[in-house]
């Protein structure tokens, strides 16, 4: 669902290492191995506001920079195939599970699902230069449009374990082809499942999502409603 987010809303997508297979944050076990400067001042800081050592690792823990420094995971070879030699920072245990190798001719896997929202947004000057309409939020639901000319994409995300059934106003924009669909659906049908995200295209529409945040930020914001 997320990067559907990264790689639909305007300027320039980053992806960095490891995201396009879903590698998880490292299993590390102690402060010990984590590398990152600023976790070990972070856990001194800490120690001197005496907060308890069980607290000060939860935090660290999932918040530390070397989660996102850990070497790539390429196949489920010794050091998940990136060095012969030792890395600087550890493995994640579930590296035989998160490879590249074992993604790369799966059609259903995250890495190919990067790949596909990738070349989508290669072959389209509306998802690169367009105009950003944001549509509705509330504390789920999340739709925006991207416009250039004729051409609108209309983007809507669930961010909750729970299926959300659309006000009739989104339904009505989230018609049309629908491109994505992170829960590999093939029609909108008014909801959204849990976590679900989708992206729709057609050549109308683009005025009526407009029309709604005439309000501005303001609006997109704070408007609601109850399912």
């Amino acid at each position: 669902m997320l990067a559907i987010m990264l790689l639909t809303l305007r300027g320039t997508p980053f992806i960095f290492q490891g995201q396009e297979i879903g590698m998880t944050n490292f299993d590390f076990k102690s402060l010990n191995e984590v590398n990152d400067v600023e976790s070990h001042s972070l856990n001194i800081l800490m120690k001197k506001l005496k907060i308890p050592s069980f607290l000060r690792w939860k935090w660290i823990k999932a918040s530390s920079r070397d989660n996102a420094r850990t070497p790539m995971h390429w196949d489920d070879s010794e050091n998940a195939g990136f060095s012969k030699a030792k890395p600087w920072l550890g493995i994640n245990a579930n590296f035989k599970q998160i490879n590249y190798a074992f993604q790369k001719n799966d059609p259903a896997s995250v890495l190919n699902f990067y790949k596909a929202l990738i070349k989508m947004r290669q072959k389209s000057e509306c998802l690169k230069f367009g105009e950003f309409i944001p549509v509705y939020a509330d504390t789920r639901l999340m739709v925006y449009q991207r416009k250039l000319d004729d051409e609108v994409y209309t983007v809507g995300f669930n961010f909750s374990s729970r299926e959300v059934k659309l006000p009739g106003k989104i339904t009505g924009l989230l018609t049309g082809s629908l491109l994505v669909s992170s829960a590999d659906r093939k029609a909108v049908e008014g909801r959204l499942l849990p976590w679900d995200g989708v992206v729709v295209k057609s050549s109308h529409g683009a005025h009526r999502g407009a029309e709604g945040t005439k309000r501005g930020i303001g609006g997109f914001l704070g408007e609601g409603f109850c399912c």
